[in-house]
């Protein structure tokens, strides 16, 4: 076929601050017309003086939209984002549909998801179970080591992870970040007196289980009215994540260090990523195709992965797998059970959820708990 020749009309960049004044005082099309001598004198000194209005027209503009929203907290927040992130496409729709009802459809498709999911899976199994003979696992090594309880944390300790902590707010947190960071001292005393008592009795703050999940976009360009492009990630207060930083800090060694951990494993682990796993994966297939050998790779999707755990099954292998007990398996026993959890938009929020699977997205602790459930697929 003969080439053809298309032509595509190109979008203009809409400035919304620059107004009809100041385009029409620098006389620009007149000089890019005429070429002239004069135009261009003239176009040079509307340049000098429109450039102070050039300057102040954006603050004018920014204060006018402010002051349109002033009394109305919702639009302001709206409109402020739009300020600061112009452009952006994964925002949740909320002049469109009622807030409340986006939160209720949010909480209920996120629940249906994990049913669904768990539905498939037992249908699956049935399925498969006639005629299909299982490849028996070998046995975990014997944990030579055992994790019995947590060592005490220190007012040191507590007070460099608040130094450290990103400067975000949760609505659950009661002080501010930024304002816990001025009076660490103080606080760190506090938090590590409370900390030790959590550790020494197995038992995690009931106040500090539930999350506020926010749906987040998975990619840009996604249907942001179809709730299945959206995944939730849980918002913790600060008092929480430092709660569980301090246990991460006594529990992962022991986890990392163990014979039954994973040693393939690139994911949440420090000096690995998904470079280090895809040069192992070129690696072994290099090496085969060196032997002579056909190679076959087999990709498996989990879906809704950290949704998807059973708090039983996870409690049982870091028992009997990683030699995690007494009241180190009481406190993390008690992390997990009776969580709940809301979605929250904007400024509405759904009610509470029970959640009997699963680790929250954005713990500090799930990515830990997560290989742990895992580790057992090498085999």
């Amino acid at each position: 076929m003969p080439p053809r020749r298309r032509t595509r009309r190109q979008g203009r960049l809409v400035v919304r601050w620059l107004t009809s004044e100041c385009v029409e005082a620098k006389l620009e099309r007149r000089f890019q017309q005429t070429r002239s001598s004069s135009d261009r004198r003239a176009f040079r000194a509307a340049c000098k003086s429109t450039s102070p209005l050039l300057r102040e027209t954006p603050s004018t503009y920014i204060r006018q939209r402010l002051d349109d929203t002033r009394g109305d907290p919702r639009r302001q927040w709206s409109t402020v984002n739009e300020l600061l992130h112009p452009g952006r496409c994964d925002t949740i729709p909320s002049d469109s549909i009622d807030d409340a009802r986006l939160v209720n459809g949010f909480s209920a498709f996120f629940v249906d998801k994990l049913r669904s999911v768990q539905a498939k899976i037992a249908a699956n199994l049935s399925a498969s179970a006639t005629g299909v003979s299982f490849v028996q696992c070998p046995a975990p090594v014997q944990c030579p080591a055992f994790l019995y309880e947590f060592t005490d944390v220190t007012p040191g300790e507590v007070a460099r992870l608040i130094q450290l902590a990103p400067n975000r707010t949760s609505p659950q947190d009661i002080i501010p970040t930024p304002l816990m960071k001025l009076c660490k001292d103080e606080i760190s005393a506090v938090i590590c007196h409370l900390a030790n008592i959590s550790c020494a009795s197995g038992h995690f703050p009931t106040s500090l289980r539930t999350g506020l999940m926010t749906p987040l976009l998975k990619k840009p360009g996604l249907d942001v009215d179809d709730y299945k492009n959206y995944s939730p990630v849980t918002n913790l207060s600060i008092f929480s994540k430092i709660l569980e930083r301090l246990a991460l800090a006594r529990l992962k060694p022991h986890i990392t260090s163990s014979a039954n951990y994973c040693p393939l494993q690139s994911a949440y682990l420090q000096l690995h990523s998904t470079e280090t796993a895809l040069v192992k994966i070129v690696d072994d297939v290099l090496a085969a195709m060196d032997r002579g050998h056909a190679v076959t790779v087999v990709g498996l999707q989990m879906s809704s992965a950290f949704d998807a755990i059973c708090h039983h099954t996870l409690i049982d292998r870091l028992q009997s797998d990683f030699g995690v007990t007494c009241t180190c398996l009481q406190w993390i026993t008690s992390y997990l059970s009776e969580r709940s959890s809301s979605v929250r938009v904007n400024f509405a929020a759904s009610e509470s959820v029970s959640a009997h699977f699963d680790v929250p997205q954005g713990s500090v602790l799930g990515p830990v708990l997560f290989t742990v459930y895992v580790a057992p697929v090498v085999d």
